[in-house]
């Protein structure tokens, strides 16, 4: 897993307004990547960061209107949050 392109996509979604059901994806795949971290596996780390990069804004509307969008759930921004401090923190040699 890239450590430099997890944390940008991290900040990125800190940012986003987005319905609650995509909150709840980011929210999953943020346990996943933590869950990852936490035993070393790089693959489904880097699953989980692909997960994280599709889940941004959706661009084009239906034509029945949009969910409503709201900005990132305090816990999820906490998550999120730890899981920037862990990678930043990570000497590179650790990185696989």
């Amino acid at each position: 897993m890239d450590r430099a392109r997890a944390v940008t996509i991290l900040r990125a979604i800190s940012g986003y307004q987005l319905s609650e059901g995509r909150w709840a994806r980011v929210d999953r795949a943020l346990r996943a990547l933590e869950e990852a971290a936490r035993s070393g596996d790089q693959r489904a780390a880097a699953l989980a960061v692909r997960d994280l990069d599709l889940v941004g804004p959706v661009r084009l509307r239906n034509r029945h209107g949009d969910p409503p969008r709201r900005p990132i759930p305090e816990e999820t921004r906490e998550r999120l949050n730890r899981l920037v401090v862990e990678f930043e923190e990570r000497e590179p040699a650790e990185d696989g």
